[in-house]
C-alpha cells in the first residue's frame, strides 16, 4: 500500500511520522509512505521534529535506527512520478475567513493537484483528517464529481489528539471514522485497525449521518471543551467582581463532590482549534447559543482586568508573559495574548514589556527585566518557566 499525507504542517508532519514508524513496528506495512505540501521551506526534505511534540525526535530516531527511508516532503508536481497512491490522508488546514465563514481554499487547491497530478483517482481511498464544517465531506465529494466526473472514496476520520502530544495519544484515543457509503467505511475502518497501530474504531454509519456525523463529533468535542473552559472563565470573572477569590471557590464545589467538576480559569483561551470550531458549530446552526456565547466569553476575560486596571495601565509599565496559546507550547495561533496587546497599545500603556521561551515580538525583553521592570503583569500562558517566579510589589494578573 502506498500512502500520502497531503498537508505537513503541525497535524500532518507529526502523523506522517507515527505512519514511517509502521513500517518499524511491522516491515512492510507499507510499500511507501510521503508527504506533499506546497511550503518551500519544508519540500524535498526528510522529515524532521520543526515545533515542539513530545517523543518527536526519538520516534524519528527508531525510525533511523531500523534502516526505515525518513519520510520526504515533495512538491505536488515531484510526488506524481510515483504514481497513483493507495490511500490519502488530507490534513490541510480549514481556517475561518474575515466574515467567520470557512476558507475552503486550501481544500479545493489540494484536491485539485492531488487529482491533476495523477495521485488520486476512483480508486483511491481519501481520509479526511482535518476539521471540516458539517456537510464538507458532501461538498467536496460533490466538487470532486463536478470538476473531475468520478465518485470519491472518501471518509471523515477526524483527528482529536492534543497539539504537543501525537505520539502518546494517536493510538489511545479512539478514531471515529464517518461515511455515507457502507462499503467504502468498511475499507475505512480495516485501515485503521490494520494500519494505523492497535487503534479502537467508532464507525458512524450512513443510517448516524456519515459524514455529518463525524464532522459533528469533532466539532462537538472541542466545543466541548471550550464551554467548559469559558464557563470557568465567567465564573472567575463574577467572584472577582464581587470580591471573592475563585481558587476557592471552585475548590470548595470540586473537593469531594463528584457532581461537579469546575475547570481551571485561564486568560488566554484561544488556540487554532476551539473557537474556531465553536463559530464553524454556530455559524451552521440556528440553535446554538452557548456555543457562540463561549466565544464571547473567552475574548472578553483578558479586557475585563486591561478595563479594570486601565487607569494604573496608562502610568505603569505593563509586562506580558507568554504568547503562545496554551501552557509551554511554541504555537501562537489565535492566541488571545496578541489581542491583550493590541489593546493594551489602544489604552495608551505607558511601557510594554514582552516574554515568551520560544516566541518573539517587538516589545520583547528577557524574562528578569519583564518581572523587575514591570509594575503590571498579566501572565497570558502559564508556561513551566512562569511557576516559581518572584513578583515582587507588582499586581499580577493570573488566573
Amino acid at each position: 500500500m502506498k500512502i500520502l499525507v497531503c498537508g505537513c504542517g503541525r497535524i500532518g508532519s507529526p502523523l506522517l511520522t507515527w505512519l514511517a514508524y509502521q513500517n518499524v513496528i511491522i516491515p512492510g506495512c507499507f510499500e511507501s509512505v510521503a508527504g506533499v505540501d506546497v511550503d518551500p521551506a519544508i519540500i524535498n526534505k526528510p522529515l524532521s521534529p520543526r515545533f515542539k511534540e513530545e517523543g518527536w525526535s526519538e520516534i524519528l530516531q527508531k525510525i533511523n535506527n531500523a534502516g526505515v527511508p525518513r519520510p520526504i516532503i515533495f512538491p505536488y508536481e515531484t510526488m506524481a512520478k510515483f504514481g497513483r497512491q493507495d490511500t490519502v490522508i488530507i490534513t490541510c488546514g480549514t481556517p475561518l475567513d474575515k466574515n467567520l465563514n470557512p476558507d475552503t481554499s486550501q481544500l479545493t487547491g489540494a484536491i485539485t493537484s492531488l487529482i491533476t497530478n495523477g495521485l488520486v483517482d476512483k480508486d483511491t481511498l481519501i481520509i479526511l483528517r482535518s476539521t471540516i464544517f458539517p456537510g464538507g465531506s458532501r461538498w467536496l465529494s460533490r466538487f470532486i464529481r463536478e470538476e473531475f466526473k468520478f465518485t470519491p472514496k472518501l471518509v471523515m476520520a477526524p483527528e482529536r489528539i492534543a497539539e504537543g502530544y501525537t505520539f502518546k495519544e494517536i493510538d489511545r484515543i479512539p478514531q471515529i471514522i464517518g461515511c455515507d457509503d457502507i462499503t467504502v467505511l468498511e475499507e475505512g475502518i480495516e485501515f485503521f485497525k490494520k494500519k494505523f497501530g492497535s487503534i479502537s474504531v467508532i464507525p458512524l454509519t450512513p443510517k448516524d449521518g456519515g459524514t455529518v456525523a463525524a464532522e459533528l463529533a469533532k466539532l462537538m468535542c472541542n466545543t466541548w471543551r471550550y464551554i467548559g473552559f469559558t464557563t470557568a472563565n465567567e465564573f472567575a470573572m463574577i467572584t472577582d467582581e464581587m470580591g471573592a477569590d475563585f481558587d476557592a471557590v471552585r475548590n470548595a464545589c470540586n473537593l469531594d463532590y463528584w457532581r461537579c467538576y469546575i475547570p481551571k480559569a485561564a486568560l488566554n483561551v484561544g488556540g487554532p482549534c476551539l473557537g474556531k470550531d465553536a463559530q464553524i458549530l454556530g455559524a451552521y446552526s440556528r440553535n446554538a447559543e452557548m456555543t457562540l456565547a463561549a466565544w464571547n466569553v473567552a475574548e472578553k476575560t483578558a479586557m475585563y482586568f486591561l478595563k479594570k486596571y486601565e487607569k494604573e495601565i496608562r502610568l505603569f509599565t505593563v509586562g506580558v508573559l507568554g504568547l503562545a496559546f496554551k501552557a509551554n507550547s511554541d504555537n501562537p495561533t489565535n492566541s488571545l495574548s496578541y489581542k491583550l496587546l493590541k489593546h493594551l497599545e489602544i489604552a495608551g500603556a505607558a511601557e510594554i514589556k514582552v516574554h515568551d521561551p520560544q516566541i518573539q515580538h517587538k516589545y520583547s525583553a528577557p524574562l528578569d527585566e519583564v518581572v523587575s521592570k514591570s509594575q503590571i503583569i498579566f501572565v497570558m500562558t502559564e508556561h513551566k518557566e512562569y511557576e516559581d517566579l518572584d513578583f515582587g510589589d507588582a499586581l499580577v494578573i493570573r488566573l
